[in-house]
């Protein structure tokens, strides 16, 4: 869709596959590492080795009109990225998967509420709080799961 309204597109992230991707509809994406579905810890440590060499990784690229964050691991990527770059790149969090773990109504659920809340967080105001509101509320995180919403942050 970006590209379609003539945008240039540098793709960064993840894979699931044993070895990097060569092209995405003609994109040479940026590898980020490898990871596993349904296993945090191990997500959680490769998106910690993608921090630590971010900068290098694309430190040739030109400064990005627009940073889009699908998921909470990218969104933190991408705030060391506009670190990386020492750029202050406008970050769309258009949060696509809410991981199982956000949605759980203990300890680890409200810590990664509140990564969430702190990582989206841009001058001064954040629209994640609505969210958390709603799934905290007096249906809790039954009434929300499946729902997808868009985070724009200038």
């Amino acid at each position: 869709m970006l590209k379609a309204g003539g945008a240039r597109v540098t793709l960064a992230g993840f894979r699931r596959t044993t070895s990097p991707v060569a092209e995405i509809e003609g994109i040479k994406p940026v590898d980020l590492g490898a990871t596993r579905d349904g296993r945090f810890a191990q997500r959680l440590g490769a998106v910690a080795k993608a921090a630590m060499s971010i900068g290098a990784k694309l430190g040739a690229m030109p400064r990005p009109d627009l940073i889009i964050a699908r998921n909470l691991e990218m969104l933190a990527l991408a705030r060391r990225a506009n670190g990386a770059l020492a750029a202050s790149v406008p970050i769309v969090y258009e949060c696509l998967d809410i991981h199982r773990l956000v949605l759980r109504d203990d300890f680890v659920g409200r810590t990664l509420r509140g990564a969430e809340r702190h990582l989206a967080v841009r001058g001064g105001r954040s629209d994640v709080p609505d969210r958390e509101r709603r799934l905290d509320g007096p249906q809790g995180a039954r009434a929300t799961r499946g729902r997808r919403r868009d985070r724009a942050h200038p």
